[in-house]
């Protein structure tokens, strides 16, 4: 009997036990602990929110991650886009997944790197002027080239070969396909500065407001609404006017400053080439062949000076911080120093691209020759860069 009594009551404590413990575990589950005189909530965890889910680099360009609250971050191909410290680098073409980590929250952002560049230029972006320019600029970057480059091509409409002739002619459909760009790269606009200035063409610049497509300023408009609405997901970068012999330097000073506006109003990117080459009028004879095209030195001024801006983390606007060489072209022997001042490069990374030719010596501020060749000494910040060739004879 008292067996049996003893037996009973240890069934009841252990039914009671179970009891509670699947009690607590409900509530567990259920985010709320049960305590004497009430309920304790539970700490709710935040989730991981981020400045964007999907990105588009070039090979070496990089992107910062920007989240709510710390995170861990993992890529899931580091021979693609590897990651530190929320920082993004393009490492090879293709498409990664980073996922950022903060205790049991997770966030994904999806990366691909390289794709497909349209490039839309005129003559200094042509196979027959600047030879490999583009083709090593692509593969550098690990794009996918396809062009439309032609010889005294405008942006207005001039005898079917403006940007705006091949929109409404439907040429971009013909040209791209059912492949939609990544990068749309166009550098067109200094042969309108130039036709637009000649008397008694009907080329036309327009005002600066101007909507009319066929007006250069309004057809700027024209294309960037083009290729927005056609390919949405596509960044557009712009390259402005060099400094060519037959036109005036106010003119095409005017023209790249209303450039940068319409494409600011637009959130369109633009490169600095008539600033960051260096290629002043004082220079034409050295980096171009005919005062208006680049020789072979101009041309790897022009690389490297897209290259970095590609690269670079929504920066291309070179305009919102310029930075620029006293000189944009020195020439010397080696033994020889010339000062080289740099005018707004505060915490720019300075480097020679062939220090055999020649170096920078940035305490003294002194472009230093070294040895027979060509070099170009490239100043860097995140918004910015601007390039000095540096010919040793």
């Amino acid at each position: 009997m008292k067996r049996g009594v003893i037996f009973l009551l240890i069934t009841i404590v252990c039914c009671a036990t179970m009891f509670v413990a699947s009690a607590c575990d409900d509530a567990s589950q259920n985010g709320v602990l049960d305590v004497p005189g009430g309920s304790i909530p539970p700490e709710i965890e935040e989730e991981i929110t981020l400045n964007t889910e999907k990105v588009s680099l070039a090979v070496g360009g990089v992107c910062a991650i920007e989240a709510n609250r710390e995170c861990t971050f993992a890529s899931s191909d580091p021979d693609v886009v590897s990651v530190e410290n929320g920082v993004l680098t393009g490492v090879s073409a293709g498409s990664a997944v980073v996922t950022a980590c903060a205790g049991t929250k997770r966030a994904e952002i999806s990366v691909k790197v390289g794709g497909v560049m349209l490039a839309v230029g005129d003559s200094i972006f042509t196979s027959d002027f600047s030879p490999m320019l583009l083709d090593t600029i692509a593969s550098d970057l690990g794009y996918t080239l396809v062009r439309d480059t032609i010889s005294g091509s405008t942006i207005a409409p001039a005898s079917s070969v403006g940007i705006v002739d091949h929109i409404n002619s439907g040429y971009y459909d013909e040209l791209i396909g059912s492949v939609a760009p990544d990068l749309i790269l166009i550098g067109r606009g200094t042969n309108d500065v130039y036709w637009s200035g000649v008397a008694g063409n009907p080329l036309k610049l327009g005002d600066p407001d101007s909507v009319n497509s066929s007006e250069t300023y309004g057809a700027i408009r024209y294309s960037i609404e083009y290729f927005r609405e056609k390919y949405p997901e596509a960044k557009i970068v712009w390259t402005n006017s060099i400094t060519r012999s037959d036109a005036s330097l106010d003119r095409i000073r005017e023209f790249n400053d209303n450039l940068n506006e319409i494409c600011t109003s637009y959130g369109v990117e633009v490169i600095d080439l008539h600033e960051a080459t260096g290629i002043t009028t004082s220079a034409l004879g050295k980096m171009t062949i005919d005062g208006i095209h680049p020789n072979q030195t101009g041309r790897e001024t022009y690389r490297i000076v897209i290259e970095a801006a590609l690269r670079m983390d929504d920066a291309a606007d070179l305009f919102s911080e310029p930075m620029s060489w006293s000189k944009g072209y020195r020439e010397g022997v080696a033994g020889i120093e010339y000062p080289l001042s740099l005018e707004g490069g505060e915490g720019c990374r300075i480097y020679s691209t062939d220090e055999n030719v020649a170096v920078y010596d940035e305490e003294r501020g002194k472009l230093v020759f070294v040895g027979k060749g060509v070099a170009y000494i490239v100043a860097e910040s995140a918004t910015s860069i601007a390039v000095t060739t540096a010919v040793c004879i």
